[in-house]
């Protein structure tokens, strides 16, 4: 797997959470075709908890059947997403924030519990 060698960094806030999206500046030909040597990382998406951030998801593009692949992979998990072709970041935000609004669920049950 070849890891992000230049990247840019995007920020982004929903439900509370600050999340931040770490991709290349290639050119999306150019991943596709480097997928030819191995896979190649899109995106990496940290999110913050205690002012530090952690990598959450990967979205990585491989070579499948001769074709390139996206699979989307949250971490210590199994593939959420294997789709023909380059999956755009903004599907995979989407995803990410339904992912984010159950973690604040899940936080705020927690606190309940605590409280009684």
């Amino acid at each position: 797997m070849l890891h992000l060698q230049e990247i840019k960094v995007r920020h982004f806030e929903k439900h509370g959470i600050k999340y931040k999206v770490v991709y290349s500046p290639l050119p999306e030909e150019e991943i596709a075709n480097n997928t030819a040597c191995c896979p190649q990382t899109l995106y990496e998406i940290h999110s913050e908890c205690d002012g530090e951030y952690s990598l959450n998801w990967e979205a990585k593009l491989l070579r499948r059947n001769g074709k390139p692949t996206t699979i989307i992979e949250p971490i210590f998990k199994k593939p959420i997403l294997i789709q023909e072709g380059i999956v755009p970041f903004e599907k995979i935000q989407a995803q990410f924030e339904e992912e984010l609004a159950e973690v604040v669920k899940r936080r705020e049950q927690m606190k309940k519990h605590r409280k009684d």
